[in-house]
């Protein structure tokens, strides 16, 4: 087990075993191999292949952002995610819904994506996902009538991780030329704490407003900057992200949102926008504006705190200073 204390070390030994060798890595002209580390007993390596082709590099890089986003929640949730990004996730009263809701975030993004469920998954689920294609699903179980469903599509992946909501995440590393950046993970702040700790411009939020706020925020964590995730009732209804300027994902995030509205219906009023860093311009609060959004989530600091604010109390619209950005590249 790593300790945080392990990234101030002079020296980072890590006894690295050679899994497998896989067929190829990003692209098919690339060599590419899996390694696990074995001070880590219940990693990804351990999670079972039940079924399905080999896992591939792009595969496995899904199947981590999954599967780190998903185990995030309380409720029974799904994430799916697709050139490891989140495109639809969703938190529910049972398994059934949340991927339901997941799926409906977004249907065109999540063909040939992968999905990840923090709880056994049941016939129920599999029999709506019968029709999707889909790359792979990771869960901590599956319902033996789950499983002889899923048995009659032979290349979808199936693995099973009891172990799923059980890792260590205390350190990220990502290799760059020539060596490591060593980290401490991110981390969410529990409801109260995260209540306490932010400050609220306009009305106070309902109870189940302050439930998407930390939802928006856990999935915008997740999304490449620039992010912006829109989320409404324990479920995305537009995801931006991976944008150069953050002006580009509220537009993308809208974007997705009106194609989501086309099929469902939604109460603008009570849908939440959370913004992964702060918004350096009061522009982006004035395509949220023209959108009909009144709930705006973000962490502040920008030397244009005043004007974003002042934009957005002139237009009667409510917004969260939550003080701690959640940045990921």
């Amino acid at each position: 087990k790593m300790a945080e204390s392990d990234s101030d070390l002079k020296y980072f030994n890590l006894p690295l075993k050679k899994k497998q060798a896989l067929r190829y890595g990003e692209n098919s002209h690339q060599k590419a191999n899996w390694y696990t580390n074995p001070l880590i007993p219940k990693n990804l390596a351990h999670a079972e292949m039940i079924q399905g082709k080999e896992l591939s590099y792009n595969n496995l890089l899904d199947l981590d952002a999954a599967a780190h986003l998903v185990c995030e929640f309380d409720r029974p949730a799904c994430v799916a995610v697709k050139h490891n990004n989140p495109c639809g996730a969703a938190i529910a009263d049972s398994i059934f819904l949340a991927t339901q809701k997941a799926y409906e975030s977004d249907p065109k993004s999540i063909f040939g994506g992968i999905l990840a469920f923090n709880q056994v998954v049941d016939l129920q689920t599999v029999e709506y996902l019968k029709s999707i294609f889909l790359e792979c699903l990771i869960a901590p179980g599956y319902s033996l009538e789950a499983l002889r469903q899923l048995s009659q599509r032979k290349n979808l992946r199936i693995l099973k991780w009891p172990a799923i909501a059980d890792q260590n995440h205390d350190l990220q590393m990502k290799s760059i030329m020539g060596g490591v950046l060593v980290q401490k993970s991110d981390s969410f702040s529990a409801l109260t704490d995260f209540q306490n700790k932010s400050q609220v411009i306009g009305e106070n939020p309902s109870e189940k407003i302050w439930k998407d706020i930390i939802f928006g925020e856990k999935v915008c964590a997740f999304l490449k900057s620039n992010s912006i995730a829109l989320v409404y009732e324990g479920q995305t209804v537009g995801l931006g992200m991976g944008q150069v300027n953050r002006v580009d994902a509220v537009e993308l995030a809208i974007t997705r949102m009106k194609n989501f509205s086309e099929k469902n219906v939604i109460d603008l009023n009570r849908v939440v926008a959370v913004s992964d860093a702060f918004f350096p311009f009061a522009d982006s609060i004035s395509y949220f504006q023209k959108a009909g959004l009144c709930w705006i989530v973000q962490p502040g600091g920008s030397i244009k705190d005043a004007e974003v604010i002042q934009y957005a109390q002139s237009h009667k619209m409510n917004m969260i200073l939550t003080g701690q950005r959640h940045f990921r590249h």
